[in-house]
């Protein structure tokens, strides 16, 4: 199914991304997309499905712009490739800064909490027959 981009004309919208346990049911919110900005164009730009669910947190007015629109002025509009660039280049600096200043995510690879863990046992050990 078709997804279409939206641009913001009027209002604001809350993006969420969900948490991993116990959080609200639409997730964690991570970013606040403004007037002049875009939504809903990761899906169709990396061909994958949605990463986050948005949700208008004023009144809203959206111009809804096709996926072939949308494509079309990419490859068609350098300005409009240029902007599209900036917005998600300053969307990553954003989402550095919040995993920089977030607690570090368990780990997740089968076996990783356990090697960790030992690592760090190992290190403890090492460290404690320095000081004998």
């Amino acid at each position: 199914q078709a997804q279409h981009r939206r641009l913001v004309l009027e209002g604001e919208v809350g993006v969420y991304l969900a948490d991993r346990a116990g959080g609200p049911p639409e997730g964690r919110k991570v970013a606040t997309i403004y007037e002049g900005e875009l939504f809903g164009e990761i899906a169709d730009l990396i061909a994958e499905g949605r990463t986050a669910t948005t949700k208008a947190e004023t009144e809203l007015e959206v111009l809804v712009l096709p996926p072939d629109l949308f494509q079309s002025l990419l490859a068609n509009d350098a300005g409009t490739s240029r902007r599209m660039i900036e917005l998600l280049s300053r969307r990553l600096k954003d989402a550095n800064l919040r995993a920089a200043n977030e607690p570090a995510a368990e780990p997740s690879l089968p076996g990783e909490k356990k090697r960790r863990s030992a690592d760090r046992r190992r290190r403890q050990r090492r460290g404690g027959q320095r000081g004998s």
